[in-house]
């Protein structure tokens, strides 16, 4: 019995050491990391107001009227290269049949930076090509003939928003002008022009 009670104490005092030091350790996270998130919030706040607004404002010029030059005014160059298809022009004829907007209800979403956490995934070296945010947004809308689902894509470099793809999804009809991305896609494309452009750099200096 005595040996039970020493085991049993025994045990109980692992149980207390292991609460203890689980609880000292989530405080000393809070301490660590609370601040920074705290300092973070008005930032990220911010660019998701920011990046809401401009894909309402994108979304909104181009369906009210199916004016798809407003668009192309805001593409990256992958979109606007994909622009002049004739696929493109299939796609832009068949979102015009859906007719006038009736009803507009707001995009959601959100983004993602490349810097996440400690972990930094943008260039390296001088970072030429900066810092990337890649941003998914969908809206729900009323058309004259059918309701549609519109997802749009956007890429900020330097402060500049610019749209990626253009998604319309009606009566289980999927159509996309441009090409969804990755932030690893992108910064993995930052990278090799970096690379491509010290390659080129070096051998110019040698000649």
């Amino acid at each position: 019995m005595k040996e039970f009670l020493m085991i049993s104490g025994g045990i109980f005092l692992i149980l207390i050491a292991l609460i203890a030091v689980t609880v000292l350790a989530i405080v000393i996270a809070v301490f660590i990391f609370l601040p920074r998130y705290l300092k973070s919030l008005p930032q990220t706040l911010e660019i998701n107001e920011e990046a809401q607004d401009y894909v309402n404002t994108a979304i909104l010029e181009t369906v009210s009227d199916w004016n798809f030059h407003k668009l192309y005014d805001k593409a990256t160059p992958q979109l606007l290269e994909l622009s002049h298809s004739e696929e493109s022009e299939k796609i832009i004829d068949f979102c015009r049949q859906l007719g006038k907007l009736e009803a507009y209800k707001g995009a959601v979403g959100g983004w993602q930076s490349s810097t996440e956490g400690s972990k930094e995934i943008y260039p390296k070296g001088d970072r030429k090509f900066g810092k990337i945010t890649l941003g998914n947004y969908v809206a729900e809308a009323d058309f004259e003939k059918a309701p549609a689902t519109i997802k749009v894509q956007i890429i900020r470099r330097e402060n500049q928003w610019l749209i990626n793809s253009f998604t319309i999804s009606t009566q289980g009809v999927i159509t996309t002008l441009g090409m969804p991305t990755t932030l690893e896609a992108l910064v993995e494309t930052d990278e090799k022009k970096s690379l491509l452009e010290a390659l080129i750099k070096v051998d110019e200096q040698k000649d």
